[in-house]
């Protein structure tokens, strides 16, 4: 089980039109808290969106991911 103790998301302009392809990596798994970051790109252009990065989330309580 896996709650979402923090999860913070900076929208620094809107979305190009298109696909939008997320990458999602996983920076630190502990006992009971595990921290990852996301970073968006777009399908058009491949390369970073305005809207780039970077919702972090933190996960307390995690038995698994």
């Amino acid at each position: 089980m896996a709650v979402t103790s923090s999860l913070n998301i900076n929208f620094l302009a809107k979305a190009i039109p298109g696909d939008l392809i997320a990458d999602a990596e996983l920076i630190k798994l502990g006992k009971r808290l595990a921290v990852g970051s996301v970073e968006f790109t777009s399908q058009v252009s491949r390369t970073r969106s305005p809207m780039q990065r970077v919702p972090t989330l933190f996960l307390r309580g995690v038995d698994s991911v």
